[in-house]
């Protein structure tokens, strides 16, 4: 395989270093489970890797850079860059790879065009808690500044608020957890019902610097006062 899978002199000695440091027993927060043939385009990573990334090719290379055993679980979703016509087979990946892994969860991929009765269907699941959405599925050009409600349903807040799932969301737009609407957005959503579920934001909100983070984290009041974020403003970030 190519640079990107192989395993270097370099590499064992960043992970040596590391497992001295690390907790005995991890949970990997953030774990990509998926088929080659389900992407929009192999390129990068996937395309130098094998043609599945399954959970055991995650416990390999979890074993090699940790220790052996010590990542004991996961949170596992599809890789979303994939065309609406395999949203359901990348899903359907997932949920089979988890399937007996009681110490890992699942997220299966939602857009605006999901079909209600799959997303029920997935959600019987007892290990999938919760939606992935990714900006790729916006009708809008460049999704890159898509707005948050371009690609993540409307549906998917009551539901969540329902069942008690979690939405991991992938902001964009150029200040992404720094900019004014992507804040308006969570926070309406978030302070519409109490107790809300949490807004898992990947990447630490995709911030490109302390600025981000500090804007992202408060909000401006009357008379340009700084006001704290809102207790109604869950946010878990990675």
């Amino acid at each position: 395989m190519a640079a990107n899978w192989a395993w270097c002199p370099g590499d064992e000695s960043i992970a040596a270093g590391l497992r001295d440091f690390l907790p005995p027993r991890m949970f990997d927060a953030h774990a990509h489970l998926y088929r080659v043939a389900d992407l929009v385009a192999a390129t990068g990573v996937a395309g130098d890797g094998p043609r599945e990334a399954g959970v055991e090719v995650w416990q390999r290379c979890l074993d090699r850079q940790v220790g052996a055993g010590r990542c004991t679980g996961g949170l596992f979703f599809p890789d979303p860059k994939v065309p609406l016509d395999r949203v359901e087979p990348a899903n359907r990946f997932v949920v089979e790879q988890i399937r007996g892994r009681p110490l890992s969860r699942g997220l299966i991929v939602v857009h605006p065009g999901s079909d209600a009765s799959e997303v029920e269907r997935r959600l019987a699941e007892p290990q999938i808690v919760g939606f992935k959405v990714y900006h790729t599925f916006s009708p809008l050009r460049p999704t890159f500044e898509a707005p948050i409600e371009s690609f993540l349903p409307e549906w998917a807040w009551p539901w969540a608020d329902r069942r008690g799932l979690v939405i991991m969301l992938h902001l964009v737009r150029r200040k992404a957890l720094g900019d004014a609407e992507n804040v308006r957005y969570i926070r309406d959503r978030c302070e519409r019902k109490r107790p809300v579920n949490p807004v898992l934001l990947s990447r630490l909100g995709f911030a490109r610097g302390r600025s981000d983070v500090c804007d992202g984290a408060r909000c401006r009041g009357p008379g340009g006062r700084a006001e704290p974020t809102s207790p109604g403003f869950p946010l878990v970030r990675e």
